[in-house]
């Protein structure tokens, strides 16, 4: 509260901002000019969620001109630092998906010993280069719209309608790379076990339905550059415990026998 401050000094309200603040108000005095833009954070003590404002530090004069106090206002921008941060979590997960991406082509280089398998790296690495593609670009967008807005909150130019097209850019943003990320996260795990069956002939139970359908991520890039459309119709819920490496392996020839001997000359269907 108020009266809980009143009369005492900076160093005994808020002994950890004590140096900050003498710093702030010994510029003004020694200067006579305003220091603004000046972020804080910190949480009530009857809060656990912890707060951010932006300050704005003004000498108050006597009519004689002299500097008796100082005034500061806080603009509160704990959403906005919510959002700077979920934008930074989110190109980090665009980067790691990409390194995981290099380390599993890595890998599958490595293994490659059937035609099948490089065609798997080539149609899996189109299918995620999409939603990741997008999530950059987007990311890539909101770094620059952050920067904007920054730049506007330094001048104390911002304003409501600035700050709420600022905060609904960063929500829009967010939905986008949530869900592209999340795809492209389905699709590396798919592509690495597709890839560990087809390099490591273990037997373990897998579910039909599942395993086709990751078998088929690869092979639909071609497919739908063939004017060609797989339909996969698959009992659910149907458990093997068998061989899933040399399972795909022969799906994928049947596909793409099917492809040279069905649909000769460039035949869509």
């Amino acid at each position: 509260s108020v009266e809980d401050h009143l009369g005492r000094t900076v160093r005994d309200c808020v002994p950890a901002l004590a140096d900050s603040v003498e710093a702030i108000v010994r510029s003004i005095m020694e200067t006579g000019e305003p220091v603004t833009g000046i972020e804080v954070a910190g949480q009530r003590p009857d809060q656990a969620v912890e707060r951010s404002w932006i300050t704005y530090w003004h000498p108050l004069r006597s009519p004689s001109g002299e500097i008796v106090a100082v005034n500061v206002a806080a603009e509160e921008i704990t959403e906005r630092k919510r959002s700077e941060q979920e934008m930074r979590r989110a190109r980090e997960a665009a980067e790691q998906t990409l390194e995981h991406l290099r380390e599993t082509q890595a890998s599958l280089i490595e293994a490659e010993k059937l035609a099948a398998l490089g065609r798997l790296v080539a149609g899996v690495a189109h299918e995620i280069n999409n939603p990741v593609g997008s999530s950059l670009t987007v990311a890539s967008s909101l770094q620059r719209r952050y920067e904007t807005f920054a730049a506007e909150v330094g001048r104390g130019e911002i304003r409501r309608s600035h700050l709420n097209e600022f905060l609904d850019g960063v929500r829009n943003a967010s939905v986008q790379l949530i869900a592209n990320l999340n795809r492209a996260s389905d699709l590396v795990q798919s592509f690495k076990q597709v890839a560990a069956d087809r390099g490591d002939l273990q037997r373990r139970c897998f579910d039909l339905a599942e395993l086709t359908e990751q078998v088929l991520v690869g092979l639909r890039p071609e497919l739908r550059k063939r004017g060609l459309s797989l339909d996969l119709v698959c009992e659910p819920d149907l458990l093997m415990d068998s061989l899933p490496g040399p399972y795909g392996l022969v799906l994928s020839n049947l596909v793409l026998n099917s492809v040279v001997h069905a649909f000769p000359d460039g035949r869509g269907g």
